[in-house]
């Protein structure tokens, strides 16, 4: 992770400048990105889809509220910082593609992410992102590379897990009424569950790398942790929560990204931060741990059978 020392003892910054730009070269950021929810589950690399959110430990109303409140008490005690302009509950997408349940606060100076065990009901870890280090923003579809084998591996993934629940159901389903049911193969078969899966959904990455690209020992290290961006995307129960917009927004990285471009805005800067609207690249080749992992939930805190973890 990143060393908190090292953010905390940066030199404050008084210049008052500054400015932001707009990219002009993307139709997209003429676009809102408010409220977008994908419904066709057949397209999707989400591994949700087929979840009972009722798994996620995060699912009861209460515990979430009570966690936003803890974590904003330990940040005024430990950090003295009591400037938060908000809260959330998202995901955050690896370098390497892997998906980890976050709670991320906005402050007037700071991006604080939060990893924190909603089994044992503590923080495990957390980093800050100094807002005036930001120099990039961008804001658009989570996408693969063009010679990517990830979404179509996604695709055959899905289409096995499919043919298998269908048969299973079928079978479940004839046993208990005794007689055979007319089974459709077009239908258990069908091409379209096999089709390459694309991520279908907004994300937002803040950078601050200055426009430096990575050393190859930090490109190819999995367990490095100087990775000089993030990526956010919605958490999966702002699909399977039902609500106020005032409560979902909890789960919605588009209400995130709104409140975020204007903390940066208002931040005092030496140098100018761009805002670009325009397709933001996961670097997955080849994905298969990537798929394991994010298949199984396994970045999130959930109900697993007889284990919790």
């Amino acid at each position: 992770m990143f060393k908190e020392d090292a953010l905390l003892d940066d030199d404050p910054i008084e210049f008052k400048g500054g400015k932001l730009t707009l990219s002009t070269d993307e139709t997209e950021s003429e676009k809102p990105l408010l409220n977008r929810r994908v419904t066709n589950e057949t397209s999707l690399a989400l591994p949700w889809t087929e979840e009972d959110p009722r798994s996620f430990f995060c699912y009861r109303d209460e515990l979430v509220t009570n966690v936003m409140a803890e974590i904003k008490q330990f940040l005024d005690n430990s950090h003295n910082i009591s400037d938060v302009c908000g809260t959330w509950l998202l995901t955050e997408i690896s370098f390497w593609d892997n998906e980890r349940e976050r709670v991320v606060v906005l402050t007037k100076d700071y991006l604080i992410v939060v990893k924190y065990d909603f089994i044992a009901l503590k923080i495990l870890n957390h980093y800050k992102i100094p807002l005036h280090d930001i120099d990039t923003l961008t804001v658009g579809d989570l996408v693969y590379p063009s010679g990517s084998l990830a979404p179509h591996i996604n695709g055959i993934t899905s289409g096995v897990m499919h043919v298998l629940k269908s048969c299973a159901l079928k079978v479940a389903r004839n046993s208990l009424t005794n007689f055979n049911t007319p089974q459709s193969i077009n239908e258990t078969f069908n091409i379209t569950y096999f089709k390459a899966r694309t991520r279908n959904i907004t994300g937002v990455r803040p950078m601050w790398n200055k426009g430096e690209p990575l050393k190859f020992s930090t490109k190819w290290n999995p367990f490095s942790n100087s990775i000089p961006w993030a990526t956010f995307t919605s958490h999966p129960l702002l699909w399977h929560k039902t609500g106020n917009d005032e409560y979902l927004r909890t789960y919605d990285v588009d209400n995130f990204v709104s409140r975020f471009i204007k903390a940066v805005q208002q931040t005092p800067r030496t140098s100018m931060c761009h805002i670009q609207h325009k397709p933001i690249l996961l670097q997955n080749y080849f994905g298969v741990l990537s798929i394991i992992h994010n298949r199984n939930g396994l970045g999130f805190f959930k109900v697993r059978g007889k284990f919790s973890f």
